[in-house]
């Protein structure tokens, strides 16, 4: 058996090679990791050795499978062991190190095995905590001058879920980026533990302090969210248009909808501002959390109309670039439209703006990173479709990001 170790970052191309086999020779690829709930995830596949006996797991893929279908195939096509139902949520709260074990068996015989690391972010990137007056984690990289800060914010998962390998990962591109937690089920930091009214203005002071930590110029932060956070991201871009350059908003509402507290205590909104709660769209008394798409649609045909237009967030307020990312096949709300319906909202109010639209119909609600196992909300998702969607969107945000910045 032949044992050694690789160190790469999660978004590079991923460059493992195992060499010393038969020309052509067929054999198993298991791999095996641990998200940060303490799932087990695994793959078994089985690869076929060039002409020379080598296999790239970074590039080849398995028998069976379209060549140049999905990069990292042996990574995204694993699954969480002991459940068969959906979903399937790949839990990552923290940038440590994700070690993957990967096995070549032949006939039953283990061949070779490596453990990879896989970084979320360089040696050559500071992290700082900051707790007053809000909760954050700073990822700022050294010795390089960036106009391009962005304030990444998360969902309804609470804390830094997604927020913080976001942040960690785009500061590996040069990109100073703030997670920002607003809330945390367990109220870790002092957070409070349901999202509701969440004062608008909390945010802001993340933008001023990240302002004067990096010193650059009147609109040039961006916000990035996801689901809520991308609700809310847009929601800052109509209070605060003179000072956010830029959104992304990953599969975000085209209304306020009511906070969320699963011990339904109390009827609130998501968000306030100057004291006072934003108009949203109430939840059902009764509802079926396995099907939040139907809630949602069901939660807004109910509501009185004037209820409903004085929730809707006024996008054509905004005052900078924005990229949007619907998902077809979302399982939290319909995402693929809403975006569709902001894009036309703003086109109709002759928006002066650059928007960038990416819509992903086979793709589902948790838009994340690349090569980490995808989250399949659903039977109807393949993984190699979200995937290709996270690697597309990826790629879609960095550019974007780089490319909208103040002068």
């Amino acid at each position: 058996m032949n044992k050694n170790d690789v160190q790469s970052f999660l978004i590079d191309d991923i460059e493992i090679v195992f060499k010393g086999l038969q020309s052509q020779q067929s054999t198993e690829i298991l791999a095996y990791t641990k998200d940060d709930a303490g799932s087990i995830w695994s793959s078994s596949n089985v690869y076929k050795a060039n002409d020379q006996g080598n296999i790239n797991l970074g590039v080849d893929v398995p028998l069976g499978v379209e060549k140049g279908s999905v990069q990292s195939y042996f990574l995204v096509s694993m699954t969480q062991e002991n459940k068969k139902k959906m979903p399937q949520f790949f839990t990552k709260t923290n940038t440590s190190p994700l070690v993957v074990i990967i096995q070549l068996i032949s006939d039953g015989i283990l061949l070779q095995e490596r453990e990879i690391e896989l970084h979320f972010k360089s040696n050559e990137v500071e992290e700082q905590l900051i707790t007053s007056p809000f909760v954050g984690k700073f990822f700022k990289p050294r010795n390089k001058q960036s106009k391009q800060p962005v304030i990444v914010v998360g969902g309804s998962a609470g804390g830094f879920q997604w927020s913080e390998v976001m942040a960690a990962m785009l500061s590996t591109k040069g990109i100073p980026a703030l997670a920002v937690a607003y809330f945390d089920y367990q109220g870790a930091y002092g957070l409070q533990d349901t999202l509701q009214d969440i004062p608008l203005e909390y945010f802001f002071s993340a933008l001023s302090w990240l302002k004067k930590e990096t010193g650059v110029c009147d609109k040039s932060i961006g916000i990035i969210g996801i689901s809520k956070g991308g609700e809310v991201s847009l929601l800052l871009g109509t209070v605060y248009s003179d000072s956010i350059g830029k959104i992304v908003s990953y599969v975000p509402s085209t209304h306020v909808f009511e906070g969320i507290d699963f011990r339904r205590q109390s009827v609130k909104s998501s968000w306030s501002f100057q004291g006072t709660s934003l108009p949203f769209i109430p939840y059902p008394t009764e509802m079926n959390n396995a099907d939040l798409r139907y809630e949602h649609e069901r939660a807004k045909q109910n509501t009185l109309i004037e209820v409903v237009n004085q929730s809707r967030i006024r996008v054509e307020e905004i005052n900078c670039p924005l990229l949007l990312l619907g998902a077809g096949r979302d399982g939290t709300w319909p995402s693929l439209e809403y975006v569709s319906e902001i894009a036309n909202i703003l086109q109709d109010n002759h928006y002066h703006h650059k928007v960038e639209v990416a819509l992903y119909p086979n793709a589902g609600h948790v838009i994340s990173i690349p090569n980490l196992p995808p989250t399949l909300e659903n039977s109807s998702i393949s993984f190699v479709e979200m995937a290709n969607t996270n690697k597309d969107a990826w790629e879609r945000v960095v550019a974007f990001l780089q490319h909208n910045s103040c002068s």
